[in-house]
């Protein structure tokens, strides 16, 4: 992981480490430990997911941080929120550098072998990720723009 996603959910929700700290009712230090690497214990992720409107945040940590989860959630999750089309973003363009990495490791000799289909196969499923992470961000920001015209028309 590239980006600390809790701190990504605090900043897409607008608040500080201060502001966070007080919502969830830790330290300011807590809030810096778990931005910077330190375990997130589970009620306080659960408490982050409502103070930082971002429900995939949860599901991300069962997958990440889970036994069961890492092992029954599925790779891509729904886009619920606003917030969460950033952070479905975020996951994507992980898939489509760990892709990238994929692809340049198997064409590295030259044209396509056998050798190369282990590298191909994570490759395909880093896309297959990546493409089902965008298409769910896609879907939740298109509701969101059809809910805003919508407004737009209503009479005040």
């Amino acid at each position: 992981m590239s980006e600390n996603y809790y701190k990504v959910c605090r900043s897409l929700a607008g608040l500080s480490q201060a502001e966070a700290a007080e919502l969830l009712s830790v330290e300011v230090r807590s809030i810096s430990n778990y931005e910077n690497g330190s375990r997130v214990p589970d009620d306080i992720v659960r408490a982050m997911v409502q103070a930082y409107n971002a429900p995939l945040l949860g599901l991300w940590h069962l997958k990440e941080n889970n036994p069961v989860g890492k092992e029954c959630l599925p790779p891509i999750f729904p886009t619920v929120t606003t917030n969460d089309i950033a952070l479905q973003t975020i996951f994507a363009n992980q898939d489509v550098a760990e892709a990238r990495d994929h692809i340049t490791a198997a064409i590295k000799g030259g044209d396509l072998n056998a050798d190369d289909l282990p590298q191909l196969e994570l490759y395909i499923m880093a896309n297959d990720g990546a493409v089902g992470k965008l298409i769910s961000a896609k879907a939740r920001a298109l509701k969101a723009k059809n809910d805003l015209m919508r407004e737009m028309d209503e009479p005040a």
